[in-house]
């Protein structure tokens, strides 16, 4: 599914990719935060993802945090509340990405 260019994911693919770099401890405690046909729909997409790049990850990444960023009083803290919505390995990682 994932071997699409990142213009055809649909955003339900993007949040899939987005809650599986996450880590199975992070990504349930967004999936707390859904309504069950969400939850449904993710959780599909996750099943059938397949053949994910580094590339597609760090996309994917990259316009969640510029999404948050744009939530967040224009970027203002948008570093401190990304740090406390995931696991310091995570931290690593996305910090790694932006």
């Amino acid at each position: 599914m994932s071997d699409k260019p990142m213009s055809k994911l649909s955003k339900v693919d993007k949040a899939a990719i987005l809650l599986l770099s996450l880590g199975e401890t992070d990504a349930a405690q967004v999936l707390q935060h859904m309504g069950p046909k969400e939850v449904q729909r993710v959780g599909s997409a996750m099943a059938q993802m397949r053949n994910v790049h580094r590339e597609q990850v760090e996309q994917v990444m990259g316009e969640f945090v510029e999404v948050v960023s744009d939530q967040t009083g224009l970027g203002v803290g948008a570093d401190g509340y990304i740090r406390k919505k995931c696991s310091p390995k995570r931290w690593v990682k996305i910090k790694r990405v932006i």
